[in-house]
């Protein structure tokens, strides 16, 4: 059948028939131009010729007729035509630059106000992006390209919930052919892999790759890489318990963002301090520097920034015994979070409401709230979260009734934090400690509690999550 179609079409029909198969996931009128123009194609005739193959039902245009595809079948049998054309090579780089070009426009526009529109044109088009990431593989075809493509997604893959497969790219185009002279694009790359491996709770990697990109910044002379790749162990050290070294490194990155009037940095560096202070206990100021981060992102219109900083004014006011204010920013912040399609912050936002229920008695609510952001958490492979939802999900476990599995969920909790290398901090150790004495005196029996702690640290992360997810939901 396909052979019959397929002979039934002109030479320019077959032409652009072989070059449509590079595209996976479907395409706009615009990709096709860039990507497939060319002799005996013009950009002005491409989409009568783009009719003539819809209506020989070899394309398919969408309802809203804004993208194309093929069915799989028939963009196999295309794919073949354009390997026996013996061009392909030259039409797979031209759909690399295209989608690198698209990558790196929407690096900036993910810092301001068009966010939801272009996370959304990199989730329809993620397929694609995925297939110039393989072709970066090919020997010769463009590392450098691949190391630009790491550097300008790995923002849409935290949001978007790709956490592990970024990483990977990342691994995989930063293993190949590796050079010893320094490049923006290595540099870049090395920084999206430490973002990547610090989100996915691996502090060590994340460590190495973030000191290799803040040298090779430094080798370059790139004041704002230096001042990313600052921020990035910044964090790191903060999660590691050095809130003196952290501070150290976020006056450093606020110094150089200020120095160029660099607005995104500022503020990236201010909610960095905010987490020092609050990590020092010192909430009043850590209070005074996210509402300064908050208001340089209100008026950037940076929705993720604005999300970011809700939250975590919620925790400094949840601090402070203030739960009205606390629920009140978290909810602002879930709002946003939702309309992104941002399933980390999601998680984030529910979390901090489950912090507010569960100090004011509304165990079940709490409860729900902590269940459903510990499912994301899973989902997302994001240790870190999955070690602070299952410490709140042992409180709640234990103060509706289920002593004992609270003390093994508690106990595989810290197994994980001791792992991962990621300490309570002193306002945490506090709540902590108070919710399992609480679990300790429901069990009546100190032996019975240790016994039960030590059975939960001999306990993987997912037979954990099970216990904690089923208690959860026995109890409602």
């Amino acid at each position: 059948m396909l052979d019959w179609s397929y002979d039934l079409l002109d030479d320019t029909e077959k032409t652009l028939f072989a070059r449509l198969s590079v595209f996976t996931g479907g395409w706009t009128l615009e990709a096709a131009g860039e990507v497939c123009s060319g002799a005996p194609i013009t950009k002005d005739d491409l989409v009568y010729v783009l009719i003539g193959l819809i209506e020989q039902s070899l394309v398919v245009a969408e309802e809203d007729g804004d993208r194309y595809r093929m069915l799989e079948t028939v963009r196999a049998y295309a794919s073949e035509k354009l390997l026996s054309g013996g061009h392909a090579n030259a039409v797979r780089e031209r759909h690399r630059d295209f989608f690198l070009a698209l990558a790196e426009n929407a690096e900036g526009k993910l810092k301001g106000p068009e966010q939801a529109s272009w996370l959304q044109c990199l989730e329809h088009e993620h397929d694609n992006l995925r297939s110039a990431l393989e072709y970066c593989l090919v020997p010769a075809s463009g590392q450098d390209a691949g190391l630009r493509l790491c550097g300008a997604l790995h923002w849409f893959w935290i949001m978007r919930g790709y956490r592990a497969e970024g990483f990977d790219w990342c691994l995989r185009l930063l293993g190949i052919d590796a050079i010893d002279k320094p490049t923006p694009a290595r540099a870049a790359a090395l920084e999206a892999a430490g973002v990547l491996a610090y989100h996915l709770g691996d502090f060590q990697t994340a460590g190495a790759y973030h000191q290799d990109s803040l040298e090779m910044t430094r080798e370059l002379g790139d004041q704002r890489g230096i001042a990313r790749a600052t921020l990035s162990l910044g964090d790191l050290r903060l999660r590691q318990g050095h809130a003196a070294a952290a501070e150290s490194l976020g006056e450093q990155a606020l110094g150089i963002s200020r120095n160029f009037e660099d607005s995104w940095l500022t503020q990236q560096s201010l909610n960095l301090l905010g987490n020092v202070a609050s990590a020092m206990s010192q909430f009043p100021r850590a209070q005074s520097l996210y509402e300064e981060g908050l208001a340089i992102a209100r008026k950037r219109a940076d929705r993720v920034r604005i999300a970011i900083l809700l939250n975590n004014l919620g925790y400094v006011t949840f601090q402070q015994g203030n739960y009205s204010a606390a629920r009140a920013w978290h909810e602002e912040s879930l709002a946003i979070r939702r309309e992104l399609e941002d399933p980390g912050g999601i998680a984030y936002s529910l979390s901090g409401l489950g912090d507010v229920a569960l100090e004011q008695g509304e165990y079940s609510v709490a409860g729900a709230l902590v269940r459903d952001a510990l499912s994301i958490r899973r989902e997302l492979g994001d240790k870190m979260g999955i070690v602070e939802l299952l410490e709140k999900q042992a409180a709640v476990i234990g103060a509706t009734g289920n002593a004992l599995d609270a003390a093994q969920v508690g106990g595989a909790a810290e197994r994980m934090r001791e792992e991962i290398g990621f300490p309570l901090t002193a306002d945490e150790r506090f709540r902590h400690d108070r919710h399992m004495a609480a679990v300790r005196a429901a069990l009546g029996d100190d032996a019975r509690f240790s016994g039960a702690w030590k059975e939960g640290r001999a306990m993987s992360a997912e037979q954990a999550i099970d216990i904690s997810l089923k208690s959860a939901l026995d109890r409602g």
